[in-house]
């Protein structure tokens, strides 16, 4: 749902629809572009959901091979980004929704999945956590991985970054 808090008024109700769920792509990321009135919700795929029904974009192609954790918008590159549980990273044109490259992690073992992604401060570098606790840092503009932090093991509590 997607409510005015001023007035606390529902504003319009969104449903995935039939052709979502039979991909299954439930929606576990979102992020509200403010500049053009929409959501983007990811769940195997993005999905742009305009305010006005009307207009409603309804792709549902599946970009990614496993469930996207975090959907992010980088304001320097005008760029929205995408990251998957295999560790999976796609850039996306904001205005037309085409894909404009992805990166994976080559050092990443099957046992691995990402579980948390963020920007810095200036918009250079992703920083991606897993549920082993090991942190990346990646140079978000050619997909370098920069710096692995590892946090020491502990047989008794699991790690994961959230």
């Amino acid at each position: 749902k997607v409510w005015d808090l001023r007035n606390n008024e529902c504003l319009q109700t969104i449903s995935e629809g039939e052709n979502l769920r039979e991909k299954g792509a439930k929606n576990c990321c979102i992020v509200y572009d403010a500049t053009r009135h929409r959501l983007i919700t990811c769940g195997l795929c993005p999905h742009k959901w305009t305010i006005n029904p009307q207009i409603l974009n309804t792709s549902t192609d599946v970009t990614h091979r496993s469930p996207v954790v975090a959907a992010l918008y980088n304001k320097n590159f005008g760029h929205v980004v995408t990251v998957a549980e295999d560790s999976e990273v796609t850039i996306w044109k904001y205005t037309t929704g085409q894909e404009v490259f992805n990166y994976i992690d080559q050092d990443r073992d099957a046992e691995t999945f990402l579980s948390a992604a963020a920007f810095d401060d200036n918009g250079r570098r992703l920083i991606t956590g897993d549920h082993h606790g090991r942190v990346k840092i990646w140079n978000f503009s050619n997909g370098a991985c920069i710096k692995t932090l590892v946090k020491p093991t502990d047989a008794y509590r699991r790690q994961e970054i959230t």
